[in-house]
């Protein structure tokens, strides 16, 4: 019963004992969809003309249930999905019914045809709530959030997306510190109005943002301060600054952009030196990265060394930023995979950098055993790092390597020609393999 829509508790029930006739008036689930309301083979309203009249109807189904359920009976779990037509304030009753019934779980997952942003009620995260889940598909974000969401005292899962974040404090600030929320999830939400996003939950361990340009987050600066932080996924559009602190739980990051800044990449890799798996991911220009990584007045910025890292992957990052590699795996000395995807159909080649082969005289690579490149441009760059990792790699068991699409029979050549020279080079482990794989473009 928990998994189906009220339309069909309702419907059948009856049919199957007639004493599970009321059984829905106690039920601690209640699920309501649009579409089954309005599509589905046996509802109410099959045959109306007007759809608007047939979607208004839902939620007087909606209010119905409320309305005749047992007074003494607490709903567990409450979940709308589908299309709303009816006003902001009828949802908000539909709500706040639920938080009478003291409910714990809230799943929302609509479209609100609207061009008014619709304010949730301010009842809803002082009540005893523990997850609430809004997934709105809207191109603009019209749900917005009070400012009683960040303090809820009871909340242990909040998931948001396409929402608009609380209005803060009157300097546009916003700080987030509900006391046992352990998971954050934030897609696309609404910073427009923030200078300052601020995170600072003692309890949170599971931490995902991801924004697009629909995030208006370019002028937010975002602070993190979670001591119990296990998982960060910080992808998408950029804030105007990052600030991390007190991450001492950090196991896996992945952090990435279209337009990654160099400082901000900094800014962002001092913090966190206890983290044992890396992704970072950049889709636009290296080349501030590159230089301002391998630059002197950088280099007192990172991370000293990043003792607990295992795992490293480099998602889109051209073969021209070798640089920035070598000085990555400098401070990388306990690492056992490296994965470096080069961005596919872009490559250009710059002058030789001096300081690459200093760099590289830095690396230990004692304990990496298995490496995977994809996308390989076969260029002197790549073929760089691979003779630098073959000749240090004292335990390495294998190399697993992708090259991108060949489009002509010139480009076949040079990659024999480049797959030969690999196999001869030296080897510091000899019982480490080279494995080719077709390209999948």
């Amino acid at each position: 019963m928990s998994y189906l829509d009220m339309v069909e508790v309702i419907q059948t029930t009856p049919l199957i004992s007639k004493q599970w006739r009321y059984l829905w008036k106690s039920l601690p689930t209640l699920n309501f969809n649009t579409y089954l309301w309005v599509y589905g083979p046996r509802n109410y309203y099959k045959g109306a003309g007007d759809f608007l009249d047939i979607t208004n109807g839902f939620t007087d189904f909606v209010d119905s249930v409320f309305h005749f359920r047992d007074n003494n009976s607490n709903l567990d779990k409450f979940s709308i999905e589908g299309r709303i037509y009816d006003s902001g304030e009828r949802f908000s009753n539909c709500l706040i019914s639920a938080i009478k019934k003291n409910v714990q779980e809230v799943y929302l997952s609509f479209w609100k045809f609207s061009c008014l942003p619709i304010e949730f009620p301010h009842s809803l995260f002082s009540s005893t709530i523990k997850v609430f889940h809004l997934d709105s598909i809207e191109e603009n974000q019209i749900w917005s959030l009070p400012n009683t969401m960040c303090i809820a005292s009871h909340l242990k899962s909040l998931r948001l997306r396409s929402v608009i974040l609380p209005k803060g404090d009157s300097k546009r600030e916003l700080v987030l510190s509900c006391p046992i929320l352990e998971t954050l999830v934030l897609r696309d939400c609404d910073h427009g109005h923030l200078d300052s996003f601020i995170i600072s939950t003692v309890q949170l361990k599971n931490l995902v943002v991801e924004n697009s340009s629909w995030a208006n987050n370019e002028s937010c600066r975002i602070n993190i301060n979670t001591p119990n932080l296990q998982v960060l996924n910080c992808i998408g559009s950029m804030y105007k600054d990052y600030v991390l602190e007190n991450l001492p739980s950090l196991v896996t990051v992945n952090i990435g952009s279209g337009e990654m800044h160099a400082y901000c990449l900094v800014n962002v890799l001092k913090e966190l030196y206890n983290a044992t798996t890396l992704t970072i991911s950049v889709w636009q220009s290296l080349v501030d990265v590159q230089d301002l990584l391998v630059s002197p007045d950088m280099l007192d910025q990172l991370p000293n060394q990043f003792y607990n890292l295992k795992y490293l992957k480099l998602a889109s990052w051209h073969s021209h930023c070798i640089g920035a590699i070598a000085k990555l795996l400098q401070i990388s000395p306990y690492i056992e995979s490296l994965v470096w995807e080069i961005r596919k159909g872009y490559y250009f080649s710059l002058e030789e950098r001096k300081y690459d082969e200093h760099l590289f005289s830095e690396c230990k690579f004692d304990h990496l055993k298995f490496i995977e490149i994809k996308n390989l441009k076969v260029c002197k760059e790549e073929f760089k790092l691979l003779k630098v990792l073959l000749g240090k790699g004292i335990v390495l068991e294998s190399i697993v390597i992708t090259p991108s699409l060949v489009t002509s029979q010139r480009k076949q050549k040079n990659l024999e020609e480049f797959m030969e020279k690999l196999q001869s080079l030296p080897r510091a482990s000899s019982s480490m393999t080279i494995s080719f794989l077709r390209s999948q473009n």
